[in-house]
């Protein structure tokens, strides 16, 4: 049961990336002419973002993901040392 789901799991992502990959081939090729490039990255230095966009759209939306990346991962601290202080009132 588990290796054929593993193989169900595998082929989904490989006929995932092959979609991804023609479909970004067929973008490219019907729109040779009006092309607007945008693009954003984000890099997480332990807890501390930095984000490099290029274009409007891209920096709003980079920004958004910092912000809840963020806040994910002050809601997991915080959890974390909740759940800690409570085992150590156990008696």
């Amino acid at each position: 049961m588990s290796n054929r789901l593993f193989f169900v799991g595998m082929l989904l992502i490989f006929i995932g990336t092959l979609i991804l990959i023609f479909s970004s081939i067929l973008l490219a090729l019907t729109n040779i002419g009006n092309v607007n490039v945008a693009g954003g990255a984000l890099i997480m230095i332990g807890p501390i973002p930095i984000l490099i966009g290029a274009g409007i759209p891209s920096v709003v939306l980079v920004f958004l993901i910092i912000l809840m990346l963020t806040l994910m991962l002050l809601q997991l601290y915080l959890f974390l040392s909740f759940r800690k202080s409570s085992k150590s009132l156990e008696f």
